[in-house]
């Protein structure tokens, strides 16, 4: 069967298959049903360098959970193509990829040419304010860490708030919130960059304005 690229997925359950890099995965949480894990999801990346989302409901993952790993190339057949969500949007592209039963899953070594091993959707300070309070995209931000305000940074168990202070490339200043697991994250890493010039890369961010500060959740 032809690989069809991300551009030209068509929706519905047709015949399509497609190649590309998992280069994220993660269990998607209700806010609302105290953390419930509803869906595994995670970014794919095509030749073409395009992004896509791809969903697998609860009570499919445990079919697929093992099979897939970040920065491998995959070829995938027998899914099904959706409109992509209106909210919470982790990628530019019209349509998400749903897993069904028969989807199958196929790792290949590479292709030629390569897929590229990341991408990203680095937002400056004025886009970040237009998508404060919408909670319609997750951009992601890079800039040098300059603060950092929270408690208990060298406990390794603990995942309370954590206040990240970033100086963007376009000179504008943010606060960062994390909590929970990427609070964990954080502090894994808070020892090796403490004291040191350091640029962050964070990934899915929730714009919120505060007055003259744009606040990521």
């Amino acid at each position: 069967m032809a690989i069809t690229p991300f551009k030209e997925l068509e929706i519905g359950r047709q015949s399509q298959s497609i190649c590309g890099r998992l280069l994220r995965k993660w269990q998607a949480k209700s806010f609302h049903q105290n953390g419930k894990i509803f869906s595994l999801d995670f970014l794919l990346l095509d030749q073409q360098s395009t992004l896509i989302q791809v969903t697998i409901p609860q009570y499919r993952a445990y079919r697929f959970r093992d099979d897939l790993h970040e920065e491998k190339v995959y070829n995938i057949s027998e899914f099904q193509v959706d409109a992509s969500y209106g909210k919470y949007k982790l990628t530019d592209h019209l349509h998400v990829i749903k897993f069904l039963d028969g989807t199958i899953i196929n790792p290949i070594k590479e292709t030629s040419p390569p897929i590229p091993n990341e991408m990203f959707r680095f937002r400056q300070y004025n886009e970040l304010w237009t998508l404060a309070g919408t909670n319609h995209h997750l951009p992601d931000v890079v800039g040098e860490l300059t603060k950092i305000q929270g408690s208990n940074l060298e406990d390794l168990s603990c995942d309370e708030k954590i206040t990240l202070y970033l100086l963007l490339a376009d000179g504008k200043n943010v606060r960062v919130m994390v909590w929970d697991a990427c609070a964990l994250e954080f502090r894994k890493l808070y020892a090796t960059i403490v004291g040191k010039a350091t640029i962050l890369i964070i990934t899915a961010v929730n714009p919120k304005s505060y007055g003259e500060i744009v606040k990521r959740r």
